[in-house]
């Protein structure tokens, strides 16, 4: 039940980052600081919608158990590690500037990092362990249920706002400058 509520609350972080990347892609293009003509928006945009898609199809998975199940939860472990390369990757280079994962801005640093680690982990423990993952593998009560959701709910406010209360807000890049 732990690896499901993590692997659901980084679906749900999925979904509310690809939102974000879809509404503002010139703001996160701008955030990331390689992308800032309009080809760059549009990679930002189709990764929010990747994001989307993942995110949906990995709560689709955990929600109902199906054949092809473990796939989008593998695609999502996957999203997390790259993100985590990224994230290392500039935190090497003693980049602590805005990591671009959602609207709220966050420096780069140890938080961020091990958010993007443990989801990841917690992903690929799922799509590997499922079909037991999913909801449907215990056993069918309404507590079960509320209590999965409630869980994987407050896991997602918490892991969205630990790494802005942890490793501090990062200046934010208006769309004027860059749009």
């Amino acid at each position: 039940m732990i690896v499901t509520a993590f692997a659901a609350a980084g679906a749900m972080l999925l979904v509310w980052a690809g939102v974000d990347h879809v509404r503002e892609p010139a703001v996160s293009a701008a955030r990331l600081g390689i992308f800032r003509s309009q080809h760059g928006r549009s990679v930002v945009a189709a990764l929010g919608v990747s994001e989307i898609a993942v995110g949906v199809t990995a709560l689709a998975a955990l929600a109902v158990s199906t054949p092809v199940g473990r796939w989008p939860l593998a695609a999502q472990g996957a999203l997390y590690l790259g993100f985590l390369g990224y994230l290392l990757v500039r935190y090497r280079r003693n980049d602590r500037g805005d990591c671009a994962c959602a609207r709220t801005s966050a420096q780069i640093g140890a938080a961020g990092l091990l958010r993007a680690g443990t989801l990841a982990v917690a992903s690929i423990a799922a799509a590997a362990s499922y079909p037991a993952a999913a909801l449907p593998s215990a056993p069918p009560t309404g507590a079960n249920v509320v209590l999965g959701v409630a869980a994987s709910l407050a896991l997602c406010l918490l892991l969205h706002a630990l790494p802005p209360a942890v490793d501090g807000l990062a200046r934010r890049i208006g769309t004027r400058r860059y749009a």
